[in-house]
């Protein structure tokens, strides 16, 4: 993943956040974080703040810890909650 140690929160291919989520899977994201912690609207506040919703702190943190229990999914073979895994994996 495009970090640059927090560094880059934007790219050029309309990616944005601390590990940088590319517009297809912003939604997605944006969705789990609602399962995570519903009641919040993360999906309408991203659909208001386009890939900005990214660079709040606020949101970009939990996009950071829903990328890593759910959304990887994305990833062929991958689907794990990833704070419960070993490091090899």
């Amino acid at each position: 993943m495009e970090t640059g140690y927090f560094s880059t929160v934007y790219s050029s291919d309309g990616g944005a956040g601390l590990i940088h989520m590319t517009p297809t899977n912003q939604a997605i994201n944006a969705a789990d974080m609602d399962k995570l912690w519903p009641g919040n609207d993360y999906a309408g506040k991203l659909q208001i703040l386009g890939k900005d919703f990214f660079k709040w702190p606020e949101y970009a943190w939990r996009s950071v810890a829903a990328w890593y229990k759910l959304t990887n999914r994305v990833i062929e073979n991958c689907g794990l909650d990833l704070f419960t895994q070993p490091y090899e994996t």
